[in-house]
């Protein structure tokens, strides 16, 4: 057979195969824009179906499978969650973006251990990615292992001094610690980058107080009950303060609350 006509019919017989495949890819791509579409209206059941389609079509995309476990995970559907992330890892097992997801998942469900050699797989596959080094200090604050989560909030803090949850998780941790100069400091800090911080305020208040400097302590308390109506402990300590009342002591097994900062700031 001549090879003109060889060459021919193979590209006969191979095109449609390939673009059947590039259709296929246009699609389920299309069909996962959709989705993030539906999701930004909090449409997840529909995204859910736009999901599923798309992973009917190429369910060898690990980007479907940790989107759609996103979207379980926002309807509390954790196992569910955690099944699309075991998925899309056996389909990509040095995936970033599934280790990182299915590490905060892990530690959301408090399972530490596993969290952990998730996000120690991924830090070595990205060493200077803040979000992954904060993951891991949540991980370690949970397991009481605070120095490590200390040096782990810092290291997100060299990478990215604006990262603000850095330094308020790194304060929380410093007051456990009873490190509570580095406590200001790092309440300071947060402080700078917004000046109302309600969990900030709060913190360094409670903290002047326990510290003795109750003229800044009143100051923080000032601030806060003025943006606040949310804090009437504070508004009475407040009271007590300025009608010069002696500072009970706080220092023998005393928490300052931070809110939760893994969690709830943005």
């Amino acid at each position: 057979m001549p090879f003109k006509l060889l060459l021919t019919l193979v590209c006969l017989l191979v095109a449609p195969a390939l673009l059947w495949a590039q259709t296929e890819s246009t699609l389920s791509q299309k069909l996962l824009i959709e989705a993030l579409h539906s999701v930004e209206k909090h449409d997840y059941v529909r995204a859910l179906d736009q999901l599923d389609q798309a992973i009917t079509i190429n369910p060898q995309n690990p980007e479907f499978y940790i989107k759609r476990a996103e979207i379980y995970m926002q309807m509390n559907k954790t196992a569910k969650a955690l099944e699309d992330l075991d998925q899309a890892l056996v389909i990509k097992p040095d995936s970033d973006y599934g280790l990182f997801e299915r590490s905060r998942l892990k530690t959301r469900l408090g399972k530490y251990v596993s969290a952990l050699e998730d996000i120690n797989k991924l830090l070595e596959l990205k060493p200077l990615f803040p979000e992954g080094y904060f993951v891991r200090g949540e991980i370690y604050y949970n397991l009481t292992r605070y120095e490590a989560a200390i040096s782990d909030f810092s290291a997100v803090v060299k990478i990215d001094d604006t990262y603000v949850q850095a330094y308020a998780a790194r304060a929380e941790l410093y007051i456990k610690t009873k490190q509570f100069d580095l406590a200001l400091d790092d309440l300071d800090t947060v402080l700078g980058f917004n000046y109302n911080d309600e969990s900030a305020l709060f913190a360094r208040g409670r903290l002047y107080e326990a510290l003795g400097a109750v003229e800044k302590a009143i100051k923080d308390y000032r601030r806060l009950t003025n943006i606040s109506d949310k804090y009437p402990e504070i508004a009475k300590r407040l009271k007590g303060l300025e009608a010069g009342e002696a500072s009970p002591s706080y220092m023998d097994a005393w928490e300052v609350r931070m809110g939760d900062p893994f969690f709830d700031r943005e």
